[in-house]
């Protein structure tokens, strides 16, 4: 089994790997071709088959207590590379923005942010980085500069912090929750958080949402087999709540 997220190379190295036997299949973080469906695609005159199995989604956190409606991709980009250091620079109050990451540097949503958001730029020094998705969230919600982006599903569902919606046009919101936001108090009292925006995600419409795909070769082999056994196992109810455990949105 093989694990490839998203780069320049992506697609030669899933044939090298594939053709040479290192791998039966692999997971990866992008689909091989623009499709995004359950299909065959071929690559250098070898046939694939991509299927879907999760959705990578990243959802951005701030303190609730923070006057700020939401954030476009550049001014997340400007906020992690260090260009932009004040939440007055994104309509916000006067108040330092104290930005946080999680250190694990191979974690599913730390590579997608740092490709759909960063795009190559390095992320500034002044980030802070936490080991646990618990303790940058107890960060946002103590401190009312603080900002973290993680898992949607651990994101949109913790009472204490404000999920933020994405600027995806000049008067277009979109938000990783449906419908209003649930006041902490309400969360608290009723044990009713925030409801994931699943539809967004599924549809493409939410700009920091991934497929997750499984490949493997199609060429009759046990290669093939193995592939689709897997990805049959991890559409299974047992293997869409292994994917959530791992942070992904399951499909079904």
């Amino acid at each position: 089994i093989g694990s490839i997220t998203a780069n320049s190379n992506l697609e030669s190295e899933m044939v090298r790997q594939l053709s040479d036997n290192q791998i039966a299949f692999s997971q990866i973080s992008r689909p091989l071709a623009k499709q995004t469906g359950d299909q065959t695609i071929e690559i250098e005159g070898k046939a694939f088959r991509q299927v879907p199995v999760a959705i990578n989604v990243i959802a951005v956190a701030v303190n609730h207590n923070l006057k700020i409606a939401s954030l476009n991709r550049e001014q997340l980009r400007g906020i992690y590379t260090g260009g932009i250091r004040n939440w007055k620079q994104v309509g916000g109050p006067d108040l330092k923005i104290i930005p946080y990451s999680h250190s694990n540097q191979n974690k599913n949503t730390v590579k997608l942010f740092s490709e759909s958001v960063l795009r190559g730029e390095k992320i500034s020094s002044v980030v802070k980085n936490v080991d646990t998705p618990i303790a940058a969230l107890r960060e946002v919600s103590e401190k009312q500069g603080a900002i973290y982006y993680g898992a949607a599903s651990e994101v949109v569902r913790d009472c204490s912090v404000k999920p933020l919606p994405l600027q995806i046009a000049e008067e277009e919101l979109i938000s990783p929750y449906q419908g209003s936001l649930v006041s902490p108090e309400n969360c608290r009292n009723t044990g009713k958080p925030n409801q994931l925006h699943l539809e967004a995600f599924q549809n493409g419409d939410y700009p920091l949402a991934r497929p997750w795909f499984i490949v493997f070769p199609e060429n009759g082999s046990r290669k093939e087999q193995a592939g689709k056994t897997y990805a049959k196992l991890l559409l299974t109810q047992q293997g869409q709540h292994l994917m959530r455990n791992r942070g992904l949105i399951p499909l079904r």
